[in-house]
């Protein structure tokens, strides 16, 4: 079945997992995890405009197979607050803003970014590819210091570094300017 949430929010404390058949969420709001225990949420299929995480006390994991996307902002900015991808695709449309919290991105998978990516802590990410595809306006990256696994810079509006990184692979598509 599909859950749609047109432009409300929706507010989940738990686990999201799917059963037999399909079962989406739409939404054109925003999803919050706000869990107290660590949380594991399966989005698959699913459209998000914004997704925020504001679980402080334990990670919430994503664990859709097919990858999640969200159309607009992710948001894990809480303190203590941890996103695992733990090598599944992410596809942010929006900007993503990882102040004060950390991105686990396991050990593979796409992490796919067209607006700005702000990080606090970024952890397992040396088998991770990170695409930057933006095309509106350049792209702004807050590193933190942080190492990135394979970096593909493939939009056409520019990428700028606001901090330093390091990268274990770096490729800038032609047309691109970083």
């Amino acid at each position: 079945g599909t859950l749609t949430m047109v432009a409300n929010s929706l507010n989940v404390a738990g686990g999201i997992s799917r059963g037999t058949g399909a079962v989406t969420f739409t939404t054109t709001g925003t999803c919050t995890l706000n869990g107290s225990a660590a949380q594991s949420v399966d989005f698959t299929g699913s459209t998000l405009r914004n997704l925020t995480v504001t679980n402080s006390a334990n990670p919430v994991s994503l664990t859709a197979a097919g990858g999640t996307t969200v159309g607009g902002t992710l948001t894990v900015t809480t303190g203590g607050a941890a996103l695992n991808t733990s090598a599944h695709d992410l596809t942010v449309s929006g900007d993503a803003n990882f102040t004060g919290a950390t991105l686990n991105a396991g050990s593979g998978g796409i992490l796919t970014f067209s607006g700005n990516l702000a990080l606090g802590a970024l952890s397992n990410a040396g088998g991770v590819t990170f695409v930057f595809n933006g095309t509106g306006s350049a792209q702004i990256i807050t590193p933190n210091s942080r190492t990135f696994g394979i970096v593909q810079m493939t939009g056409s509006a520019g990428v700028t570094m606001a901090g330093t990184a390091s990268f274990v692979s770096l490729s800038i598509s032609a047309g691109e300017n970083f």
